[in-house]
């Protein structure tokens, strides 16, 4: 399976007030016993169905990630996805500046795996995408 324990970091720009454009990455390094890597990149759009301090929405994004790792030397995980996910959420503004929210999904992907006897896999499921903490600027 897929292996993420990284905290991914991300960013909003309002078209409008009701439509967002978002990004987000995360990088790991390792090294020593356990070496490898973990790099992930998310595009996406959202449309706010209102603008209330309880903000449902709607939205979609494509990610991509890849993760290698070795340990003692020997190479147990080579994997990269690409994932296209369609969602539904809601965001409660508590203040103007900070909010919590969380959003389930449906998406479909292709997990490409190169350990020998690994091969390729195309998933179509549900998502929980999670729950965050937002601080707007």
């Amino acid at each position: 399976g897929y292996i993420n324990n990284v905290v991914d970091i991300s960013g909003r720009y309002f078209l409008a007030k009701d439509v967002a454009f978002y990004g987000g990455f995360g990088l790991q390094l390792n090294s020593g016993d356990y070496d490898g890597t973990y790099f992930s990149l998310t595009v996406g759009v959202r449309k706010y169905l209102t603008t209330n301090d309880f903000a449902p929405f709607i939205g979609g994004q494509l990610s991509y990630a890849t993760v290698d790792a070795k340990l003692n030397g020997t190479k147990f995980v080579d994997q990269s996805l690409w994932d296209l996910a369609g969602m539904f959420g809601a965001e409660y503004f508590f203040s103007k500046n900070f909010s919590l929210e969380g959003s389930v999904g449906i998406g479909a992907g292709q997990l490409k795996n190169d350990l020998p006897g690994g091969g390729d896999s195309t998933y179509l499921g549900t998502r929980t995408v999670g729950v965050q903490a937002n601080f707007y600027f």
